[in-house]
């Protein structure tokens, strides 16, 4: 095995966890290195003094010119990239929250809508050069949603849902695949 090879591997204690070449990571591990990149992400992409797609405003209003040229509907535009951009940003938080807090869908989807007003709020009252709209506190919140639908799609093909939506750790359903 060369060096930075992923193997996984199963402990005495019979959860699962990945061998990296100089130890083990846990998947405790795996999910804090995870939820730190996200927040990077998610803060990065928040609280970015100016509107994170402006270098890019000209080519994709030039890329969606060329897609309505073929024949893509006039919906796709502009906003519905925004509205899309901000569904796919939020959809992680659940499967996030699911990994690291095991609480009730309900939960993570107020989490995901407190997140969103208070990115919302914050980008109002500290950054005059974003804007602040309740679309993105919509669009947030969806993909708060998407990430729930995508556990409950995930925890019933696996077998693994015990209560709407709720997903048991994987050492807890051993023998239920």
């Amino acid at each position: 095995m060369s060096h930075g090879t992923l193997r996984p591997v199963v402990p005495v204690n019979g959860r699962v966890a990945i061998r990296f070449y100089a130890g083990i990571m846990t998947r405790r591990h795996l999910v804090l290195g995870i939820t730190a990149v996200y927040a990077v992400v998610l803060l990065y992409v928040a609280f970015w003094p100016t509107p994170v797609d402006r270098p890019v405003d000209g080519t994709l209003n030039s890329v969606l010119g060329h897609l309505h040229g073929w024949g893509a509907p006039s919906w796709v535009d502009y906003g519905f990239v925004q509205f899309t951009a901000n569904v796919v940003l939020f959809a992680p938080l659940a499967l996030i929250l699911d990994s690291i807090w095991r609480t009730p869908p309900w939960r993570i989807f107020l989490f995901g809508v407190g997140a969103s007003a208070t990115i919302e709020l914050l980008q109002l009252l500290l950054s005059p050069q974003r804007f602040a709209t309740l679309n993105d506190v919509l669009a947030n919140s969806l993909g708060t949603l998407v990430g729930i639908a995508i556990l409950y799609v995930v925890g019933s093909a696996h077998g693994r849902v015990t209560a709407p939506g709720r997903l048991d750790p994987p050492h807890m359903t051993s023998g239920r695949h």
